[in-house]
Protein backbone atom coordinates (compact mmCIF):
# COMPACT_ATOMS: atom_id res chain seq x y z
CA UNK A 1 0.00 0.00 0.00
CA UNK A 2 1.33 3.43 -0.95
CA UNK A 3 1.89 5.71 2.01
CA UNK A 4 0.55 9.25 1.69
CA UNK A 5 1.55 12.53 3.21
CA UNK A 6 -1.50 14.14 4.76
CA UNK A 7 -1.83 17.68 6.04
CA UNK A 8 -4.84 18.60 8.15
CA UNK A 9 -5.54 22.11 9.45
CA UNK A 10 -8.35 23.31 11.71
CA UNK A 11 -9.77 26.70 12.58
CA UNK A 12 -12.04 27.61 15.47
CA UNK A 13 -14.11 30.08 13.41
CA UNK A 14 -16.10 29.19 10.29
CA UNK A 15 -14.80 30.02 6.84
CA UNK A 16 -16.25 33.11 5.17
CA UNK A 17 -16.43 34.48 1.62
CA UNK A 18 -13.03 36.15 1.67
CA UNK A 19 -11.36 32.82 2.51
CA UNK A 20 -12.49 31.42 -0.84
CA UNK A 21 -10.96 34.39 -2.64
CA UNK A 22 -7.70 34.05 -0.71
CA UNK A 23 -7.51 30.33 -1.39
CA UNK A 24 -8.13 30.74 -5.12
CA UNK A 25 -5.54 33.49 -5.50
CA UNK A 26 -2.89 31.64 -3.53
CA UNK A 27 -3.28 28.28 -5.27
CA UNK A 28 -2.87 30.02 -8.62
CA UNK A 29 0.55 31.24 -7.48
CA UNK A 30 1.67 28.14 -5.56
CA UNK A 31 3.52 25.00 -6.62
CA UNK A 32 0.28 23.01 -6.39
CA UNK A 33 -1.46 23.43 -9.73
CA UNK A 34 -5.28 22.94 -9.52
CA UNK A 35 -6.94 21.01 -12.33
CA UNK A 36 -10.57 20.45 -11.33
CA UNK A 37 -12.83 21.08 -8.35
CA UNK A 38 -16.34 20.36 -7.10
CA UNK A 39 -18.32 19.33 -4.03
CA UNK A 40 -18.31 15.59 -4.80
CA UNK A 41 -16.62 12.99 -6.97
CA UNK A 42 -16.21 12.98 -9.89
CA UNK A 43 -14.95 16.54 -10.00
CA UNK A 44 -16.35 18.15 -13.13
CA UNK A 45 -15.53 21.87 -12.98
CA UNK A 46 -12.31 22.97 -14.62
CA UNK A 47 -10.16 25.27 -12.53
CA UNK A 48 -9.63 28.75 -13.87
CA UNK A 49 -12.63 31.05 -13.39
CA UNK A 50 -12.33 33.01 -10.15
CA UNK A 51 -15.90 34.31 -10.19
CA UNK A 52 -17.28 30.82 -10.78
CA UNK A 53 -15.17 29.37 -7.98
CA UNK A 54 -16.20 32.16 -5.63
CA UNK A 55 -19.88 31.57 -6.36
CA UNK A 56 -19.49 27.84 -5.73
CA UNK A 57 -17.56 28.52 -2.50
CA UNK A 58 -20.26 30.91 -1.29
CA UNK A 59 -22.95 28.34 -2.08
CA UNK A 60 -21.17 25.76 0.06
CA UNK A 61 -21.14 28.22 2.95
CA UNK A 62 -24.94 28.06 2.88
CA UNK A 63 -25.03 24.27 3.29
CA UNK A 64 -25.18 22.35 6.56
CA UNK A 65 -22.15 20.35 5.44
CA UNK A 66 -20.39 22.39 2.78
CA UNK A 67 -17.51 20.77 0.91
CA UNK A 68 -15.02 21.82 -1.76
CA UNK A 69 -12.66 19.25 -3.28
CA UNK A 70 -9.75 20.27 -5.49
CA UNK A 71 -7.53 18.01 -7.61
CA UNK A 72 -4.02 19.27 -8.38
CA UNK A 73 -1.74 17.95 -11.09
CA UNK A 74 1.72 19.30 -10.27
CA UNK A 75 4.31 18.85 -8.84
CA UNK A 76 2.55 15.75 -7.49
CA UNK A 77 -1.04 14.52 -7.88
CA UNK A 78 -2.47 16.19 -4.76
CA UNK A 79 -6.01 16.32 -3.38
CA UNK A 80 -7.26 19.28 -1.34
CA UNK A 81 -10.45 19.04 0.67
CA UNK A 82 -12.27 21.80 2.56
CA UNK A 83 -15.04 20.87 4.99
CA UNK A 84 -17.53 23.36 6.46
CA UNK A 85 -19.84 21.49 8.87
CA UNK A 86 -22.54 23.27 10.87
CA UNK A 87 -24.90 22.12 13.59
CA UNK A 88 -25.02 21.47 17.36
CA UNK A 89 -21.94 19.22 17.34
CA UNK A 90 -19.79 21.29 15.00
CA UNK A 91 -16.87 23.36 16.32
CA UNK A 92 -14.38 23.60 13.43
CA UNK A 93 -13.86 24.01 9.72
CA UNK A 94 -10.82 22.42 8.15
CA UNK A 95 -8.63 21.87 5.11
CA UNK A 96 -6.75 18.70 4.20
CA UNK A 97 -4.08 18.00 1.61
CA UNK A 98 -3.13 14.47 0.56
CA UNK A 99 -0.08 13.69 -1.60
CA UNK A 100 1.35 10.26 -2.49
CA UNK A 101 4.73 9.90 -0.75
CA UNK A 102 6.80 8.65 -3.67
CA UNK A 103 10.08 6.91 -2.91
CA UNK A 104 11.70 9.47 -5.19
CA UNK A 105 10.52 12.34 -2.97
CA UNK A 106 13.44 14.69 -2.40
CA UNK A 107 14.01 17.01 0.53
CA UNK A 108 13.41 20.05 -1.67
CA UNK A 109 9.98 18.65 -2.58
CA UNK A 110 9.13 18.44 1.11
CA UNK A 111 10.32 22.01 1.51
CA UNK A 112 8.07 23.11 -1.36
CA UNK A 113 5.10 21.47 0.32
CA UNK A 114 5.93 23.14 3.64
CA UNK A 115 6.00 26.51 1.93
CA UNK A 116 2.43 25.83 0.78
CA UNK A 117 1.18 24.64 4.17
CA UNK A 118 2.94 27.49 5.99
CA UNK A 119 1.22 30.02 3.78
CA UNK A 120 -2.19 28.38 4.01
CA UNK A 121 -1.92 28.28 7.81
CA UNK A 122 -1.30 32.02 7.84
CA UNK A 123 -3.58 33.03 4.99
CA UNK A 124 -6.67 31.15 6.20
CA UNK A 125 -5.95 31.84 9.88
CA UNK A 126 -5.88 28.26 11.11
CA UNK A 127 -5.41 27.48 14.80
CA UNK A 128 -3.92 24.01 14.58
CA UNK A 129 -2.53 21.60 12.03
CA UNK A 130 -0.23 18.69 11.37
CA UNK A 131 1.53 16.98 8.47
CA UNK A 132 2.60 13.34 8.56
CA UNK A 133 2.61 10.03 6.76
CA UNK A 134 -0.60 8.03 7.02
CA UNK A 135 1.44 5.28 8.67
CA UNK A 136 2.40 7.63 11.52
CA UNK A 137 -1.20 8.75 12.00
CA UNK A 138 -2.43 5.16 11.90
CA UNK A 139 0.07 4.06 14.55
CA UNK A 140 -0.78 6.94 16.90
CA UNK A 141 -4.52 7.42 16.39
CA UNK A 142 -6.16 4.27 15.07
CA UNK A 143 -7.53 1.43 17.19
CA UNK A 144 -8.51 -1.97 15.84
CA UNK A 145 -11.05 -4.27 17.44
CA UNK A 146 -10.21 -7.91 16.65
CA UNK A 147 -12.30 -11.04 16.82
CA UNK A 148 -11.18 -14.66 17.02
CA UNK A 149 -8.84 -15.54 14.22
CA UNK A 150 -7.39 -12.02 14.04
CA UNK A 151 -10.07 -10.61 11.74
CA UNK A 152 -10.58 -6.84 12.10
CA UNK A 153 -14.10 -6.13 13.33
CA UNK A 154 -13.82 -2.36 13.57
CA UNK A 155 -11.29 0.42 13.01
CA UNK A 156 -11.71 3.62 15.01
CA UNK A 157 -9.76 6.89 15.18
CA UNK A 158 -9.10 8.08 18.74
CA UNK A 159 -8.00 11.37 20.30
CA UNK A 160 -9.10 13.43 17.29
CA UNK A 161 -11.87 15.59 18.77
CA UNK A 162 -10.28 18.97 18.06
CA UNK A 163 -10.46 21.59 19.57
CA UNK A 164 -10.96 19.59 22.76
CA UNK A 165 -7.86 17.50 22.07
CA UNK A 166 -4.56 17.92 20.31
CA UNK A 167 -4.43 14.50 18.65
CA UNK A 168 -0.69 14.01 19.04
CA UNK A 169 2.72 15.18 17.94
CA UNK A 170 3.77 14.39 14.37
CA UNK A 171 6.46 15.02 11.78
CA UNK A 172 5.21 18.61 11.31
CA UNK A 173 3.01 20.45 13.81
CA UNK A 174 1.26 23.81 13.45
CA UNK A 175 0.30 25.57 16.67
CA UNK A 176 -1.61 28.84 16.69
CA UNK A 177 -0.91 31.71 19.04
CA UNK A 178 -3.93 30.77 21.17
CA UNK A 179 -1.94 27.81 22.52
CA UNK A 180 0.93 30.03 23.61
CA UNK A 181 -1.60 32.34 25.27
CA UNK A 182 -3.00 29.31 27.10
CA UNK A 183 0.44 28.44 28.50
CA UNK A 184 2.19 26.21 25.95
CA UNK A 185 5.92 26.98 25.81
CA UNK A 186 7.72 26.38 22.53
CA UNK A 187 10.48 28.98 23.02
CA UNK A 188 12.87 26.34 24.33
CA UNK A 189 12.73 24.22 21.19
CA UNK A 190 15.90 24.10 19.05
CA UNK A 191 15.99 26.77 16.36
CA UNK A 192 16.30 24.37 13.39
CA UNK A 193 12.93 22.73 14.08
CA UNK A 194 11.00 25.89 14.96
CA UNK A 195 9.64 28.27 12.32
CA UNK A 196 7.80 31.42 13.40
CA UNK A 197 4.59 32.25 11.54
CA UNK A 198 2.38 35.31 11.72
CA UNK A 199 -0.26 33.45 13.74
CA UNK A 200 1.81 30.81 15.55
CA UNK A 201 4.63 28.40 14.79
CA UNK A 202 5.52 25.42 12.64
CA UNK A 203 7.50 22.64 14.35
CA UNK A 204 9.25 20.23 11.98
CA UNK A 205 10.88 17.35 13.83
CA UNK A 206 13.13 15.92 11.10
CA UNK A 207 14.16 16.27 7.47
CA UNK A 208 12.03 13.37 6.26
CA UNK A 209 8.62 12.21 7.55
CA UNK A 210 9.55 8.52 7.88
CA UNK A 211 11.89 9.28 10.81
CA UNK A 212 8.93 8.94 13.17
CA UNK A 213 9.37 5.15 13.12
CA UNK A 214 12.65 5.26 15.03
CA UNK A 215 12.97 8.85 16.28
CA UNK A 216 16.75 8.39 15.84
CA UNK A 217 17.73 11.62 17.59
CA UNK A 218 14.99 11.55 20.22
CA UNK A 219 13.52 14.71 18.71
CA UNK A 220 9.87 13.65 19.07
CA UNK A 221 10.31 12.90 22.79
CA UNK A 222 12.34 16.05 23.40
CA UNK A 223 9.66 18.19 21.74
CA UNK A 224 6.94 16.52 23.81
CA UNK A 225 8.87 17.24 26.97
CA UNK A 226 9.43 20.89 26.08
CA UNK A 227 5.85 21.55 24.95
CA UNK A 228 4.32 19.48 27.73
CA UNK A 229 3.20 15.88 27.38
CA UNK A 230 -0.12 16.73 28.98
CA UNK A 231 -1.18 18.80 25.97
CA UNK A 232 -1.21 15.87 23.55
CA UNK A 233 -3.30 12.75 23.18
CA UNK A 234 -1.50 9.42 23.36
CA UNK A 235 -3.01 5.95 23.27
CA UNK A 236 -0.71 5.11 26.18
CA UNK A 237 -1.19 8.32 28.17
CA UNK A 238 -3.73 10.10 30.31
CA UNK A 239 -6.52 12.34 29.08
CA UNK A 240 -4.86 15.48 27.61
CA UNK A 241 -5.42 19.16 28.16
CA UNK A 242 -8.73 20.42 26.74
CA UNK A 243 -7.26 22.61 24.00
CA UNK A 244 -9.28 25.63 22.93
CA UNK A 245 -12.54 24.20 24.26
CA UNK A 246 -15.85 25.35 22.80
CA UNK A 247 -15.19 29.08 22.79
CA UNK A 248 -16.72 29.69 19.36
CA UNK A 249 -19.17 26.78 19.07
CA UNK A 250 -22.14 29.14 18.71
CA UNK A 251 -20.68 30.39 15.41
CA UNK A 252 -21.28 26.92 13.93
CA UNK A 253 -24.93 26.64 14.96
CA UNK A 254 -26.21 27.28 11.42
CA UNK A 255 -24.79 27.94 7.94
CA UNK A 256 -23.81 31.44 6.94
CA UNK A 257 -26.81 33.63 6.20
CA UNK A 258 -29.22 31.35 8.05
CA UNK A 259 -29.39 33.43 11.22
CA UNK A 260 -26.80 36.20 11.05
CA UNK A 261 -25.01 38.56 8.68
CA UNK A 262 -21.88 37.54 6.81
CA UNK A 263 -19.78 40.14 8.55
CA UNK A 264 -20.20 38.47 11.96
CA UNK A 265 -17.57 35.83 11.23
CA UNK A 266 -14.98 37.76 9.27
CA UNK A 267 -11.75 38.47 11.11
Amino acid sequence: MTDHLTCCMYRSLPFCEVDGERLFDYLNSSCLVPLRYGNCEPLRTLWGGKEEFQNDWNNELQEWFGMVWIKCSKPHPASIGIMMPYGPRSSWHNLTISIPNSKTHQKDAYQQLLEVTDRLFELLKFDYGYLCLNSEYWYKNMMETLVDGGKILREQAVGIDWPLYLPGIYWVNYLGSAYEAAGMDWRGLPGPILNELSNGVRIRLSEIPSDWKDDPKGTWNDALTQLGIGWFFSKDGEKPYLGLGDKHRDRFAAPRGAARSNKDQER
